[in-house]
């Protein structure tokens, strides 16, 4: 596995656990009400997440199947259970593609 794919940021965990699926299943939400739950998340945590989903998504040196598995990793198959993404290697990069949008609607 990739160095890159072993460090993801802390937040990136509790960020895994407190997302819904979109209107079509092929989207992710940042549920507001499950974030506000979580105060030690602010904008530069979720800016960090962004940043590295950003970084990891580009590295070309970062195979599919280790971002599959830092998602079973941090947040086992709740990845793959209510999203309409699957759960195979290409679904882990469709599904942290969708996270890194999320994200960017959050911190602009």
């Amino acid at each position: 596995m990739t160095e890159l794919a072993r460090s993801p940021p802390p937040a990136l965990r509790t960020l895994l656990m407190i997302l819904d699926p979109g209107v079509t299943g092929k989207e992710v939400v940042i549920a507001a009400d499950l974030l506000a739950q979580h105060p030690e998340i602010d904008r530069n945590q979720l800016r960090e997440c962004f940043r590295y989903l950003d970084q990891l998504l580009n590295d070309e040196a970062v195979p599919n199947a280790d971002l599959k598995g830092m998602l079973n990793r941090l947040a086992g198959p709740v990845w793959g259970g209510p999203f309409g993404f699957g759960a195979d290697a290409k679904s882990a990069r469709l599904f942290l593609e969708a996270l890194r949008l999320a994200l960017s609607r959050k911190i602009t």
